[in-house]
């Protein structure tokens, strides 16, 4: 879709966030569940992205302290994807992720094309 026929916030009545987590501080994990939680807390219509790559692969694993967190956001339809790249590089399988983490080829060319869509990008943390 060109830049000419995208449809504003305005027409649509939606926002739309997309972050970037990749670290594996579990700081900036904390920071990233408050900012979701915030952003759900004040707008009433928007669709957010979680776009996880490299270290921040820490925070979806099972087992992890953020599971039922990430579980509860993922029913308040907050999407939670996994870069392949990172997975590969790492071999790492989705059978050692939380599930409905959603597989995208890469995290880079998936925030690039996000923006260029007119979504808002967000680096998870402070």
């Amino acid at each position: 879709m060109d830049l000419k026929n995208q449809l504003t916030m305005q027409e649509t009545g939606q926002y739309k966030v997309v972050f970037q987590l990749s670290s594996n501080d579990s700081a900036v994990h904390k920071v990233l569940i408050q900012q979701l939680h915030n952003l759900l807390n004040a707008l009433n219509n928007v669709i957010i992205e979680v776009a996880i790559n490299g270290p921040g692969i820490d925070f979806v694993y099972k087992g992890s302290v953020f599971a039922d967190v990430i579980q509860e956001l993922n029913r308040k339809d907050v999407t939670f994807l996994i870069c392949n790249n990172t997975l590969n590089g790492l071999r790492i399988t989705t059978e050692q992720l939380i599930d409905d983490i959603k597989v995208i080829p890469a995290t880079v060319a998936h925030l690039v094309t996000r923006q260029y869509e007119g979504w808002a990008y967000i680096k998870a943390g402070f």
